[in-house]
Formats: structure tokens, C-alpha cells, sequence
């Protein structure tokens, strides 16, 4: 919360632009930390209030599929080189595999059905007495590790659909 105006702030002048000349405000609305969400969320529906324009709420996984077409400095979305593809979201309690056909159009072909990989590596850290979030930390240490020193169970290999589980490997 103590960010969110500097964070703004910065945004809107990277930009070039005034807060006035937006033409609408949107934030994450879900799924996601309820926390972290409920002050984006509603500093951004606070904020289209006070400037009286529209406010766009977006699906944190939809925000994923199409966050590799925005890049450039300032930022700036690039739709016309959009390709389809079929994309692998690993976000927090999130894995899910989705064919994007074009853009919005989209389904999941398989998703988590236990802990997805993300709550894996976290509460795995966690027993480790690692720091939150303790991905990029078992990352590291693994790349010093020996691959053969443990037999990883790997679920769903002969399973027709294309789901996840990683409760298996996380025990």
C-alpha cells in the first residue's frame, strides 16, 4: 500500500502521460493472494472513481498468456505480432497448461489437481527453513546438486488428460 502511489506515479510519467488523459484504470482481480489483491484492487477502483473513468478488472491468469506481447521502453503492448501458442502457467497455487487461439480466446487443457509446483517448492522451502518464496533459492542450490541422488516420483505419466499433480513429489 506504501508503494502504490510511487509505483503510479512513476508509471504515468514513463508514459508520458497524465492521469487524466488514461482511459481507464484495470488490476488484478483474482485468483491470487487475497491480500496483495485487495490493494491493487481497490486503490484501482478507487483511483477510476476519483478520475470517473471505467474500471477493468483482470484475471490474473488471462494477464499471463498475453504478458509476453507487452515490452519496449516505455511499455507498451504489441497485439499484431501475437502468435498462437500453447502456454504454461506455474503461478503460486496455479499450473495449467492452455492452448491461446488467438486473443481472448483461450481454453486449459489441464491444470493442478493437488499442490501445484509453485506450493511445492514454497513448502518444501519451507521444512528446508528456507526464505519465502523459496523457488529461486531450491533453483540455486539444485544446480549444485547431484540428479541422481533421489528417485522423484512422477504422477500421471500414463494418465489420458493433461493434468498436474505435484502432492506426490512435495511429500
Amino acid at each position: 500500500l506504501r508503494n502504490f502511489q510511487p509505483v503510479v506515479r512513476a508509471a504515468l510519467q514513463e508514459a508520458g502521460v497524465g492521469a487524466g488523459q488514461l482511459d481507464a484504470i484495470a488490476a488484478t482481480q483474482g485468483p491470487g493472494l487475497p491480500t496483495a489483491l485487495l490493494v491493487g484492487l481497490k486503490a484501482g477502483q478507487g483511483m477510476a472513481f476519483a478520475l470517473n473513468k471505467p474500471f477493468v478488472g483482470v484475471h490474473h491468469h488471462e494477464a499471463h498468456l498475453y504478458s509476453a506481447w507487452i515490452g519496449g521502453s516505455p511499455l507498451r503492448s504489441d497485439f499484431e505480432s501475437f502468435e498462437p501458442n500453447v502456454s504454461l502457467i506455474v503461478s503460486g497455487g496455479h499450473t495449467m497448461l492452455v492452448h491461446v487461439e488467438g486473443l481472448l480466446k483461450h481454453r486449459v487443457l489441464g491444470g493442478t489437481i493437488d499442490d501445484a509446483a509453485g506450493e511445492c517448492f514454497d513448502k518444501t522451502g519451507k521444512l528446508m527453513g528456507l526464505a519465502y518464496p523459496a523457488g529461486p533459492i531450491i533453483d540455486r542450490l539444485a544446480e549444485q546438486g547431484n540428479p541422481a541422488a533421489h528417485t522423484f516420483p512422477r504422477p500421471l505419466l500414463n494418465d489420458p488428460s493433461d493434468d498436474f499433480s505435484f502432492s506426490g513429489l512435495k511429500t
